[in-house]
């Protein structure tokens, strides 16, 4: 059951970058924030205080997004109330509340549609979609995990795009699909690779780079290839520590405890336990307390020490049951059980397994199973069609080009060829030529230039005429009607220059 602990962690939740001097960061924000006049700049500000607080003072953070809601509303600023409004939602889901989350995560969504931000969209759709999958909603989760990597992928948000497949992976190791959570999760590194190796300095890509091996190390625990898992769960604690995100060391730290523990190394697994519970303490991470504390408690029955194991495993329940998480209560439920059983208390090992059976049953059955294959099956065909439709208008598009390249070739022929025709008429008055045959010559002139006018103007005529032809003839007949004076007039001058 630790699988299920060590991956929680592991979701791409975008953090920025850690500066050396933060402190006075926020500090200089906090006197431009009381300076600055009720406006979008101040809006911009407590953005920027936002993201700092974010990450070692959720309360304050939380104050912040309100503050910024409520400026924005003021502005009628939209922009600023949609960003506000999923800030807050990013806050109540660090904070366990799962259903304000959501409800912040959808007034968000509505919005950013409106305002036709596609970024922001695909983002609060990954959101909820993590939201989801804490609530053991796995249908729903990987529905709006498709919709967001839809999006994503077309408006090339490459980012984006692994994060959403490294979130669809944590979905199928969820449900014991280790191979096929795998092959997400390394199109994901695959991408991220490309994304560090360009842009070194940025921080977001390397969190997301560094959460990605993290669970692929996690992955491989599952596979038993625990000395692949330690390599990469280090490595991306490396990435972590450079970057000073404590959220990532937290989640590291667990999942090298657990491979230790996965080797029978207790002691080892326990010290790094404990290391990661005291950086979610001092986070105010109550999700990843929940699974910490069932991680040690785990440790303590393995070590013999079952009524210490089951202390922390009872902790780790009560966190999990009020926020939620509906997957780590059922396998603290089942480990409660194991434990009791071990000291011959059937009793309550009977009450927690049949808890755990509960929980199993309501989280994950084949008709889920089903469904969640129908959202793949229907993503992949939505993106043939996608790429199918966007082919046929590339193609449609050349088509089209080509033809315009051959119609202007033949009407500037066609033009050279008359002009020509007509300097020919006009040399014609040097000669001795029967009066009829110059009458011919420029009757045929004048013939070929309406036919060719006819021609240029036929688009205009069908788009305004609708195909009618009783409107088609009046156009001939008005175009025909100016032809004829012209031609009169050619014909008169051609005649006088012949006879002279």
């Amino acid at each position: 059951m630790k699988y299920l602990f060590s991956i929680a962690l592991s979701l791409c939740i975008v953090v920025l970058p850690a500066l050396p001097n933060n402190e006075l960061v926020i500090d200089s924000l906090e006197s431009s924030l009381l300076q600055s006049n009720e406006d979008s700049n101040k809006v911009s500000i407590q953005f920027q205080l936002y993201s700092f607080y974010k990450r070692s003072n959720l309360d304050k953070a939380l104050d912040n997004a309100n503050e910024s809601l409520q400026l924005s509303r003021k502005l009628n600023y939209k922009k600023g109330i949609a960003k506000s409004l999923g800030n807050i939602g990013s806050i109540k889901y660090k904070q366990g509340l799962f259903a304000e989350a959501l409800s912040y995560y959808h007034q968000s969504i509505i919005l950013k549609r409106e305002l036709k931000d596609s970024v922001g969209v695909a983002s609060c759709l990954n959101n909820i979609g993590i939201v989801n999958w804490y609530q053991g909603e796995y249908e729903k989760s990987i529905d709006y995990y498709l919709q967001a990597l839809r999006i994503r992928e077309q408006s090339d948000d490459k980012q984006g795009v692994a994060s959403t497949l490294g979130n669809i992976g944590i979905v199928y190791k969820t449900q014991g699909l280790i191979d096929k959570a795998l092959d997400y999760n390394m199109s994901a590194l695959e991408i991220l690779e490309k994304l560090v190796a360009r842009h070194p300095e940025n921080v977001k890509y390397k969190k997301i780079w560094a959460t990605t091996m993290n669970t692929i190390g996690g992955l491989y625990k599952r596979l038993d290839d625990y000395e692949t898992a330690e390599v990469f769960h280090r490595k991306a604690l490396v990435v972590f520590e450079e970057t000073e995100n404590r959220r990532g060391i937290a989640a590291c730290l667990v999942n090298i405890g657990s491979v230790f523990s996965e080797n029978g190394d207790y002691e080892k697994a326990l010290h790094y336990m404990l290391r990661s519970l005291q950086l979610k303490e001092e986070l105010g991470n109550k999700r990843g307390i929940a699974i910490s504390l069932n991680n040690i408690g785990e440790i303590y029955s393995y070590l013999g020490k079952f009524d210490l194991g089951i202390n922390f495993m009872q902790r780790s329940l009560d966190i999990s049951s009020v926020l939620g998480i509906r997957h780590l209560a059922s396998a603290t439920c089942a480990n409660l059980a194991t434990n009791y059983a071990k000291m011959n208390k059937y009793k309550p090992a009977s009450k927690y397994l049949q808890q755990h059976l509960e929980y199993k049953d309501s989280l994950f059955n084949e008709n889920k199973s089903r469904e969640i294959g129908k959202l793949e099956a229907k993503f992949e065909f939505d993106k043939e069609e996608s790429d199918r439709k966007q082919l046929e208008i590339k193609e449609l598009r050349l088509k089209n080009e080509i033809k315009d390249r051959r119609d202007n070739l033949q009407y500037s022929g066609i033009l050279i060829f008359i002009a020509l025709l007509f300097m020919g008429v006009f040399m014609l008055g040097r000669f001795t030529i029967p009066i009829r045959l110059a009458e011919g010559i420029v009757f045929f002139s004048f013939l070929l230039v309406f036919e060719f006018t006819l021609v240029l103007l036929d688009p205009y005529i069908e788009q305004y005429s609708s195909g009618a032809p009783a409107i088609k003839l009046v156009f001939n007949a008005s175009l025909a009607a100016l032809m004829f004076p012209l031609h009169s007039f050619f014909e008169r001058k051609l005649k006088g220059r012949i006879t002279k």
